[in-house]
């Protein structure tokens, strides 16, 4: 009897958010279901989840500009 399986991608990109932030980058992170108003607010990340829907996410912005979608991680 293990504890609750950790997608490793998870646990990847907490590492990867720590790396960055140790390098004075700021990072926000953003979830639809407890703030949907920074899905809207931007038009690259709204049009994105229009265009795309779910499949758009996550979508990164680098200085608030520029919205892509992040690729998946091998």
């Amino acid at each position: 009897m293990g504890g609750p399986n950790v997608d490793p991608k998870l646990v990847q990109f907490a590492a990867d958010l720590d790396r960055l932030k140790a390098q004075d980058v700021i990072v926000q992170r953003h979830n639809r279901s407890q703030n949907p108003a920074a899905y809207v607010e931007i038009q690259s990340v709204q049009s994105a989840l229009m265009e795309k829907g779910e499949a758009a996410l996550p979508v990164m912005l680098v200085n608030g500009k520029g919205a892509a979608a992040c690729a998946e991680r091998n």
